[in-house]
């Protein structure tokens, strides 16, 4: 054989091995996506939405809470008094 079938040999068994390695993880990555398929299935589409309305409801709870606390810093200022308010909430 010559040097060049020798290359071309060797850069095609190195192609199959590539080849078949991503077969491998193709196959891998499908079952993975039939079992998050299966998984999803369990959730109706009411699940769904009140997962929203949750998240709704809790950034409306979250601003509430920090127009709250600036009632509460104005007020204690008004009275000299120091706030109890932890640092960092509200957002």
């Amino acid at each position: 054989r010559s040097v060049l079938s020798s290359v071309v040999f060797s850069e095609r068994g190195l192609l199959e091995e590539l080849l078949h390695e991503a077969q491998t993880e193709k196959t891998v990555l499908q079952a993975e996506v039939e079992r998050l398929r299966k998984e999803l299935e369990a959730f109706d589409p009411v699940f769904f939405d009140e997962l929203e309305d949750l998240k709704y409801n809790y950034n409306s709870e979250l601003k509430k809470n920090f127009l709250l606390e600036e009632r509460l810093k104005a007020a204690c200022e008004r009275l000299g008094e120091e706030p109890d308010v932890p640092s960092g909430s509200g957002t």
